[in-house]
């Protein structure tokens, strides 16, 4: 790459960071069309000093193609770093404007994901909960082992759920429904 299209890409991306509504997701002004157009018009002209054909798509692609490397680069770096390898295995940077593209960074890292499947242990915890309730209230003598209540989580697939599904919210709606046998015993009881 010459010295005057590495000049550009410099230019380029200072150009990229100053527009956050084109790259920063939390920005106020991401999701304004019009600040988006002003900005992407100012990155048309800039990339029309190198390419006279330029337009938006150009833009888009030559920013995308920026992200990409930048992100892949980012990837052997943190591997790297996890593998807490010694000093001299430390990944060595290729990428001449890593640290120029650096101010994306934050918005490359995957958050954390959160999973709608109910935990397996505390699900059997849950069963063995409502067994040993179960259990009780036979040997109490008011039921007998064929009527004894048993309590079992909710049948619905997590496709058909609304909303999100947790094993928290699975786990106080097993307990609201002890709670409620409870109750019911007791009354049943006379207690």
């Amino acid at each position: 790459m010459s010295k005057k299209e590495k000049q550009f890409l410099s230019e380029f991306i200072e150009l990229y960071r100053s527009f956050p509504c084109l790259w920063k997701i939390k920005s106020k002004r991401y999701s304004d069309r019009n600040a988006k157009q002003q900005a992407y018009e100012s990155m048309i002209e800039k990339m029309r000093e190198f390419d006279v054909g330029a337009t938006k798509e150009t833009v888009v692609k030559k920013i995308n193609s920026l992200r990409t490397a930048y992100r892949r680069e980012l990837k052997k770096v943190i591997d790297s770093e996890r593998s807490s390898a010694g000093e001299e295995d430390v990944y060595v940077l290729h990428l001449w404007y890593f640290d120029l593209l650096n101010f994306i960074r934050d918005q490359e890292i995957p958050r954390k994901t959160q999973t709608n499947v109910e935990d397996e242990d505390e699900e059997s915890e849950l069963h063995q909960f409502a067994a040993e309730r179960d259990e009780a209230t036979s040997e109490s003598g008011l039921f007998s082992p064929r009527e004894s209540p048993s309590i079992s989580p909710p049948s619905t697939p997590h496709s058909l759920t609304l909303g999100p599904s947790t094993s928290t919210q699975t786990t106080r709606t097993m307990k609201r429904l002890l709670d409620k046998c409870d109750d019911i015993l007791h009354v049943a009881c006379g207690r």
